[in-house]
């Protein structure tokens, strides 16, 4: 069996993180590991009946701020991807609003094991003009998040495949890996490259174009055939689901929000 784990670090309050992690645990049970930062984030998240492997007493030990430090801070959910793979051999990690739609059978494990690789990613789509599309959607709009949104669009123009007339990335909302060396290899591309932000997605896309000429191989060696990375209200990700469809046959376990 494939041990399922999640991850935590910051602020519990920031973004309604405390009502996001309440309202997952309250879904079918996957008896998951909890990797976390912070002993105040240690004790609540074990209130609600998860298992926890309490990483650091500091809550950001790899950045402090999501914008201030985006070149570190996502390497927290790397770590806790390494750490599992090193207690249990091979995990799949869900960020907390990747959402389970039915619960895990035998061909869940067939399929990741179909995929036959030491990592997998689900991929969604952004518009060419994303941060014009968010910035001038969102109204009053932080002005760190409105510099996190235009950081972001700067980064998807050097890091992403291309599809359709749009960025296309890996969404680390759902990891499968069973390998530390692909991590640190992920580590290691995000300070050569000095990725700025999404380190985890964006140096992914730099190692799966290692293997991959174009948006069709990296469908064919890194999409999980169980996850899909968003909902297809997202941009246009309904016509992605759609093309990614016609490469693999998926059979949906979860669903990434």
């Amino acid at each position: 069996m494939i041990q399922f784990i999640r991850s935590f670090w910051g602020d519990l309050d920031r973004f309604n993180h405390r009502d996001e992690i309440i309202k997952a645990s309250k879904t079918i049970s996957l008896n998951e590991t909890v990797y976390v930062w912070g002993e105040e984030n240690n004790q609540f998240i074990t209130s609600l009946g998860y298992n926890t492997k309490l990483m650091s007493v500091n809550p950001t030990e790899y950045g402090d701020h999501f914008y201030y430090d985006s070149n570190q801070f996502m390497i927290h959910k790397l770590i806790a991807v390494k750490m599992g793979v090193e207690d249990y051999g091979e995990v799949i990690f869900l960020d907390w609003d990747c959402k389970q739609v039915k619960e895990v059978d035998e061909n869940f494990y067939n399929l990741i094991k179909e995929q036959d690789n030491k990592i997998q990613m689900p991929l969604y789509s952004y518009p060419k003009n994303y941060s014009d599309l968010v910035i001038g959607q969102w109204i009053d709009i932080p002005n760190e998040t409105k510099l996190y949104v235009l950081r972001q669009q700067e980064y998807l123009k050097k890091h992403h495949y291309e599809w359709n007339n749009e960025f296309v990335t890996p969404n680390a909302g759902f990891i499968y890996c069973s390998s530390t060396s692909i991590i640190d290899e992920l580590i290691k591309l995000n300070k050569e490259l000095k990725i700025m932000v999404a380190s985890e997605e964006m140096s992914f896309v730099e190692y799966s174009k290692m293997f991959c000429e174009n948006l069709e191989d990296y469908i064919k060696r890194f999409e999980p055939l169980v996850c899909n990375a968003k909902y297809e209200t997202h941009f246009n990700q309904k016509d992605l689901n759609r093309y990614i469809t016609q490469i693999v046959k998926k059979d949906l376990y979860f669903i990434h929000e």
